[in-house]
């Protein structure tokens, strides 16, 4: 029957012999040396000491061998600081084992308290959520330093704003707006409306109407005409009616105004004076 090895039968220099340290390198540059009485065979691993951090393709050489590149176990060149290493010989590259983590990422791009590792070393985080759990607390949300950064950010949305308000002047009979920093909800303008019917020429006065006043729009609810009923020249009076149509933008507005009126479909006009959109 076959007899197991015991506890106490691995001893030390048992275990030398196992995973040997070769001891401590010299180098030049990233190219590192090492004397010693081990052996290293193909797919042995081993403990050997850098003297020297290396910069970017570090190189091997053991006793009289060839001049062997030290890799991550990705393929990619190794990382090495003045410390002691794991190296495992593949045939044709060491691999460095254990490695830690990799990567670019910085102490204040991780909360303060936590640790990481990146191609540089171990760290501790210094990014503190105390300005951002400030900054919500002074606009009326309750947030702590209890709060996970996901819980934050979902409380910003909680913050109200408050009304915005953008005013402008008009054109002829055609605004449109589509660079407001906020949703207009309602919409103010003023406007104008007028119709002119030269009937001298028949022995007739002639006719004329004017209409004007403030008109307001709420996103969601029916348009309404300004409308009247007139005075005009020989037929002695008319209606006159300033007739709206909007388009409602994100960031914006378009608003279209047209005069109409029972007497002239000739020289109408309508403007808008002045705007004022009001949102969130």
């Amino acid at each position: 029957m076959a007899k197991g090895i015991t506890l106490q039968e691995l001893d030390a220099s048992t275990i030398k012999s196992l995973v040997p340290h070769l001891g401590t390198t010299t180098n030049s540059g990233d190219n590192y040396s090492i004397t010693t009485n081990a052996s290293i065979g193909v797919n042995q691993k081993f403990t050997i000491t850098f003297n020297a951090a290396s910069a970017t393709s570090p190189t091997l050489k053991i006793n009289n061998g060839t001049a062997t590149p030290i890799k991550k176990a990705n393929g990619s060149n190794a990382k090495l600081y003045a410390s002691v290493y794991t190296l495992f010989w593949d045939g044709s590259a060491f691999i460095l084992l254990g490695e830690g983590g990799s990567g670019n990422v910085h102490p204040d791009q991780v909360e303060a308290g936590f640790t990481f590792t990146n191609d540089t070393g171990e760290f501790t985080g210094t990014l503190s959520k105390q300005p951002f759990v400030n900054a919500i607390n002074s606009k009326g949300v309750t947030a702590s330093m209890a709060d996970p950064f996901n819980t934050l950010a979902a409380k910003i949305d909680q913050i109200s704003t408050g009304l915005k308000r953008a005013s402008g002047n008009g054109a002829a009979s055609v605004v449109e707006i589509a660079n407001l920093d906020f949703e207009p909800l309602i919409i103010i303008i003023r406007c104008n409306g007028s119709f002119y019917y030269n009937d001298g020429h028949q022995g007739n006065e002639n006719r004329s109407a004017q209409i004007g006043g403030a008109m307001y729009f709420v996103k969601g609810e029916s348009n309404y005409n300004i409308s009247a009923i007139v005075t005009t020249g020989r037929d002695g009076s008319t209606s006159i009616e300033i007739n709206p149509t909007v388009s409602w933008y994100l960031n914006g507005f378009k608003i279209n105004v047209q005069t109409r009126t029972s007497s002239s479909t000739n020289n109408i006009s309508a403007s808008i004076g002045k705007w004022d959109a009001i949102g969130i």
